[in-house]
This record gives structure tokens, sequence and C-alpha cells, in this order.
């Protein structure tokens, strides 16, 4: 098998992405709650501002690396009979009365299938989360 850069890109892409809105959502938002309290590297010194950029790299890297382990969980096939209940309610619905499975298990065994050739590429995930979470052990010490 060999490397498809282009998936590590798209990866690597969505990783940025939602480390970005997490980290600007803590940001902000505690930036603007307590400039509001009149608090905050505004009032008190731009020092103030390491325990925020503290928190906001903390919640973006423990996201990015729960997200893979989540990701993980759902491919081994944990959620698979439930996903499999909302197909056949689904089914229920359509007017040919053909059924795809006969079975979860028939359904299980082809999702496992199907998840065997498409592997997602988590490394950036991984990557990213660390180099958050690192960033947020430094500014923690600064503050």
């Amino acid at each position: 098998m060999r490397f498809d850069w282009r998936k590590a890109l798209v990866s690597g892409g969505i990783a940025l992405a939602l480390f970005l809105a997490l980290f600007l959502a803590v940001y902000l938002g505690q930036g603007l709650t307590r400039a509001g309290q009149g608090e905050g590297p505004a009032y008190e010194g731009w020092w103030h501002a390491y325990d925020i950029l503290s928190d906001a790299c903390f919640a973006g890297g423990a996201a990015l690396l729960g997200f893979p382990a989540l990701l993980w969980v759902a491919r081994m096939g944990t959620f698979d009979v439930f996903s499999y209940s909302f197909y056949r309610l689904a089914e229920s619905f359509r007017k040919s009365g053909e059924k795809r499975y006969d079975t979860a298990a028939d359904y299980h065994f082809e999702k496992m299938e199907r998840r065997a050739r498409n592997k997602p590429v988590l490394w950036p995930y991984f990557a990213l989360g660390l180099l958050a979470l690192a960033l947020a052990i430094v500014f923690s010490l600064l503050a």
C-alpha cells in the first residue's frame, strides 16, 4: 500500500480547521468574558494572555486526540448494531420490499470489509494534538 498524499492533506486540513475552530472559540470566549468583567490582558498586562492561550491550546489538542480515539472505536464495529437498526428503519419506508441485508451480522461483515479497504489517515490529528498540548504546557508555565 502506497502513501496517499491527497488523503493526508485533506486529513491535515480537517485537523487544522477543527483545532482553529476550537482554539478561537475558547480564546475569544474567555478573552471577551474577562474583558467584560474588567479583567484579562487588556487590563492587567500582556502576560495574562498566556493562561487564555493555554486553555485554548488544551481544548483544541484534547479534541484532536479524542477524535481519532472515537473514530477507532467506531471503526471496530461498536456502533454497527445501532446503525443497522436505523438502516432497517429507513428501509421499512421504501416502497420496494427488497432487503439488502438479512441479518445484522451480514451488515457488520460488509462494513468491516469496507473499512479494511478504506483506512483513514490519522497521524495529522495526533501530531497537531500533541503539538497543541505541548504549547498548552509551555503557555501554562509562562502564565
